[in-house]
């Protein structure tokens, strides 16, 4: 008898993994998804739309096809490079997608920053509401979940923070899970 309650036993911690596993990757899901509905990720055709204005990519760019196409002009430097020295060594080279590109650029750095507060407070909060739930099968994957959601944030970001905001956060996460780790496992019960 006591054969088949080992057995029962493992069946069902068997069981709450694939369930808890389940929790993580759907509440992941479930927010990562949920931030890009509310606060969509900018895309570059937003700003620099090839559709809305004729690009002269066909002719040798000048100065005055540059500006015409709203781009910034690079004058070539230093002498022609000898791999093109039959045809004509052009006057420099145009960026047509400067301007809007730095605009792309500072939405895209706003959009991960507000991510980043919203991942930030979510996964903090997920991390703590684990400590409350008493069913291990639910306050683990809360706990996963919110570790990976702040992750996120944080990886989306990562370029846009200086070096002492980067390690702050790190910082900070730590100190939660520590936090965290006392306040569940520290007491001697």
């Amino acid at each position: 008898m006591p054969l088949k309650k080992q057995k029962t036993a493992k069946k069902f911690n068997f069981q709450q993994i694939i369930l808890g596993i389940g929790i993580i990757v759907l509440l992941v899901a479930f927010i990562l998804y949920g931030l890009e509905v509310f606060f969509p990720t900018p895309q570059y055709d937003q700003f620099c739309d090839y559709n809305s204005k004729p690009r002269p990519y066909y002719e040798e760019p000048t100065l005055e096809i540059c500006e015409k196409g709203n781009g910034k002009w690079f004058p070539r430097e230093g002498p022609c490079p000898a791999t093109i020295e039959k045809a004509p060594c052009p006057a420099g080279y145009c960026d047509f997608d400067f301007y809007c590109r730095k605009e792309f650029d500072k939405a895209q750095e706003r959009q991960s920053r507000m991510i980043l507060l919203l991942t930030s407070l979510i996964g903090v909060g997920l991390i703590i509401a684990g400590l409350f739930v008493k069913i291990s099968v639910v306050s683990s994957p809360l706990m996963i979940g919110g570790i990976i959601v702040f992750f996120r944030g944080v990886i989306g970001a990562w370029n846009f923070l200086s070096k002492y905001l980067q390690l702050a956060l790190l910082g900070i996460l730590l100190a939660v899970l520590l936090w965290v780790a006392y306040k569940r496992f520290g007491k001697s019960k």
